[in-house]
């Protein structure tokens, strides 16, 4: 007897086709792919024809002289964008300039570009450094340990081989400097020149045959480096002309030597720098340098595309208080802002020098607390710093052409990029701001916040501007009397008077002005300011104050 066929009794899902029980799975398989496949050609056809469309469309529009643009469906861009593999057609509706459509869409390419294209094309802890245009510079992406290594993170200060020149040897320099240290007279350093000449063993290579020798090689070292001038600085005050000296170098010849200097030429960073570091999803950016701030990018961007900035760090502080032959002053330091922190916070070559000793005015008891009094020692500050900058101020608005020591000429543009000093010891950055300090209607020296509102942080508060200050001063000088000059200017806590800063270019203080960290934290002057108010709160417990003390 034949055998019976059973007849088919599942239909498949996608060709709708009758299959016996058996072999139906690896069948369904088969057609679920080609299924997928003819959807995928079929969408892709469509694109195809959009395209070819947009092409022919596009040249008869030309024909015409006519600019339009083709309508793109949303969801065919939410495809592509949802489908890395689909961005040539990206690109090419790009390149038509469907720019309304992708403006809609640039949230969630943002989100698909981070999400998926970066933790692809880079590791952790990548370090991007986006130049400044002017620079005519890349951009670059470096691998964390090859960044630190071109970057120098462990830089050390250059070191002079014969740092004693033109001394002839090291022990010639030493004698002089001992000599100079305890003050000697022409006689004592004579005998001392003779007892080393007995006694010379050959240890040391000694030459120096007398003080007519030595005060040769001084007289010799006389025009290598800037000198200190004494420079008078006249004031009026209650129609009496005041005078007061300031010992002061030239702020522009200091910059050159630093610009021209053999041994820092490696390390000067000249551009603007955003340093951003990948974090898995996207980049983040952080500031390490002068360089890498948002300030020295703006500056950077005010002068001419040829131009270089030559940032300038002024530090100044009443409490170092110093002798300068007969007369007490405080220093003001310079530093360079294109030298690594490990330079120019050294002691080395290229670290901060001593550039001017800032007069100090005698309180005079009858008027010490008087509005103008404070107002003419103020003038009297700025006078004196107005001298010490005049070097550069010209130069700030213009630039000048200087061959550096790696042997390129650049367009040099001098700023003050940062002013810093004491707030909590001595209100200095409020003697640079020309502020009235932490008693005025606004205390701060950068914004006008009311004095009652500095712990509210829910509200902004506009910043003081170069611009309105000079505005306000010049209102103020206009007045007749001094009451209606101190009327216009304590609504915002202001002092009648010029403010040195305005002389240069890109330089307003209260942009420019740090808080000087050395105060704040225990690393700095912390036993003078942060102790004393920490054992406050340890005085409960004698042993943990008198471990706070210790430690």
């Amino acid at each position: 007897m034949p055998a019976t066929r059973t007849s088919p009794t599942t239909q498949c899902t996608y060709c709708q086709q009758w299959f016996r029980g058996c072999g139906l799975a690896m069948h369904q398989a088969v057609c679920r792919q080609l299924s997928r496949d003819q959807r995928h050609d079929a969408k892709l056809e469509k694109r195809m024809h959009h395209k070819k469309k947009g092409e022919s469309e596009g040249q008869e529009r030309r024909k015409k002289g006519r600019q339009h643009q083709d309508d793109v469906p949303l969801d065919m861009l939410h495809y592509q964008l949802a489908d890395p593999k689909h961005m040539n057609t990206l690109l090419c509706l790009v390149a038509q300039k469907h720019r309304d459509t992708l403006v809609q869409m640039e949230s969630q390419w943002a989100r698909w570009s981070s999400g998926y294209l970066l933790p692809m094309l880079h590791s952790i802890d990548d370090i991007k450094t986006e130049y400044h245009p002017n620079s005519k510079k890349p951009t670059r992406i470096d691998a964390f340990s090859d960044y630190c290594m071109q970057d120098g993170c462990e830089i050390k200060p250059p070191q002079i081989s014969e740092p004693w020149q033109p001394f002839c040897t090291r022990a010639n320099f030493e004698l002089a400097e001992i000599a100079i240290d305890a003050q000697l007279n022409q006689d004592h350093i004579a005998r001392i020149i003779d007892l080393i000449r007995r006694c010379v063993d050959g240890h040391a290579e000694f030459t120096l045959s007398g003080n007519n020798d030595l005060q040769r090689i001084w007289d010799s070292m006389y025009g290598l480096y800037n000198k200190f001038d004494k420079i008078p600085i006249s004031t009026i005050y209650r129609d009496e002309e005041h005078s007061h000296d300031l010992y002061a170098c030239s702020l522009w010849d200091w910059a050159l030597d630093i610009a021209r200097d053999q041994h820092l030429a490696p390390y000067f960073e000249w551009d603007a720098q955003r340093l951003s570091k990948f974090n898995g999803t996207c980049f983040e950016r952080f500031v390490h340098e002068p360089w890498t701030g948002d300030r020295f990018w703006s500056a950077q961007s005010s002068i001419p595309s040829d131009g270089h900035l030559f940032g300038i760090i002024l530090y100044a502080d009443k409490s170092k208080l110093s002798s300068f032959r007969t007369q007490m002053g405080y220093p003001v330091v310079a530093r360079c802002a294109h030298l690594p922190a490990e330079i120019r916070n050294g002691s080395g070559v290229g670290a901060g020098q001593v550039v001017g000793w800032l007069p100090i005015i005698k309180e005079d008891e009858e008027y010490k607390k008087k509005t103008d009094y404070i107002d003419f020692k103020r003038v009297v500050w700025h006078e004196s710093v107005r001298k010490l900058m005049e070097t550069v101020a010209e130069y700030s608005k213009i630039g000048i052409w200087i061959k550096c020591r790696d042997g390129i000429e650049r367009r040099l543009f001098p700023i003050i990029l940062i002013l810093t000093a004491d707030y909590e010891e001595h209100p200095h950055r409020c003697v640079m701001a020309l502020t009235r300090g932490g008693n005025g209607l606004c205390p701060c020296p950068v914004c006008l916040i009311p004095k009652d509102k500095q712990s509210d942080f829910r509200d902004n508060y506009p910043a003081r501007t170069m611009e309105h200050a000079q505005d306000l001063y010049q209102n103020a000088a206009a007045m007749s009397s001094a009451a209606r000059q101190d009327e216009i200017l304590k609504e915002e806590s202001w002092r009648f008077a010029k403010n040195a800063f305005w002389d240069i270019n890109l330089s307003d203080p209260s942009q420019t002005l740090s808080w000087d960290r050395m105060h704040g934290y225990a690393h700095g002057l912390g036993g003078k300011h942060i102790l004393p108010q920490l054992q406050e709160f340890l005085l409960q417990s004698r042993t943990l104050a008198k471990k706070a003390d210790t430690q």
